[in-house]
């Protein structure tokens, strides 16, 4: 079974995804897809043409040709965000085109891939790479862990308190990624929720800070999900 059937890890995939907001995985099979719109090995996505937010784990065997057309897709309006090995840093593509990518995020700790069931440690290092619409070059350099969440200093940066702003605490939430739940958790807590997709952000971010999920039904979903719009 070559690499490229290796899948990226879910609760990864979910911080990206919920910062970035995917359209499309432009490089997957049915079974190890990130999202329900993708390009298989028969489709080729190296020929197609790329729309929206792309998310990218290319196939090991040809991750040059990928990353260039990932640098291409951007220059033309896409956010491409690509999963790609650290150690690619000394080939001459890597300069030549992540190199002019928006950021790069060096992913602390090893990533653990699956496949048919089975999960494995890989064994490089891993970054995630940022190629925003006409992007230009590099603006910043990231740490983040495992569970996609961004790491301040080394340590995963936590919510202390809660803005006066329910919005700005929204927002501070989405971009920490989510916490996955069981469907059953998410209908007990947000039954009624005026906003959900809001309210499920939010409150996902206040599990990071050791809430269980009694904690977050009394308090969190009162003051989150009846406040968003000022009723319950």
């Amino acid at each position: 079974m070559p690499f490229n059937e290796w899948a990226t890890p879910w609760d990864f995939y979910y911080a990206l995804e919920n910062r970035f907001g995917f359209t499309c995985d432009v490089c997957a099979l049915p079974e190890n897809t990130k999202h329900q719109n993708f390009y298989t090995p028969a489709i080729n996505g190296l020929v197609q043409q790329w729309q929206g937010a792309c998310w990218m784990n290319p196939p090991y065997n040809n991750v040059p040709a990928w990353v260039k057309k990932a640098w291409q897709m951007s220059q033309a309006g896409v956010l491409v965000v690509a999963l790609i090995a650290s150690r690619s840093s000394e080939t001459m593509w890597w300069h030549e085109y992540v190199m002019q990518a928006s950021e790069i995020w060096f992913v602390k700790n090893r990533l653990w891939f699956s496949k048919g069931g089975i999960k494995s440690r890989s064994n490089h290092a891993s970054s995630v790479i940022v190629f925003e619409p006409f992007c230009s070059g590099i603006k910043k350099v990231r740490q983040i862990n495992t569970l996609g969440r961004e790491l301040i200093n080394g340590k995963e940066e936590k919510l202390k308190d809660i803005p006066g702003d329910k919005m700005q605490f929204v927002v501070k939430a989405y971009e920490m990624g989510l916490k996955d739940f069981s469907p059953a958790e998410i209908e007990r807590v947000f039954a009624g929720c005026v906003a959900p997709k809001m309210c499920e952000t939010a409150l996902r971010g206040l599990i990071f800070n050791g809430l269980t999920m009694e904690d977050i039904t009394a308090v969190g979903q009162p003051l989150l999900c009846g406040g968003v719009n000022g009723r319950h």
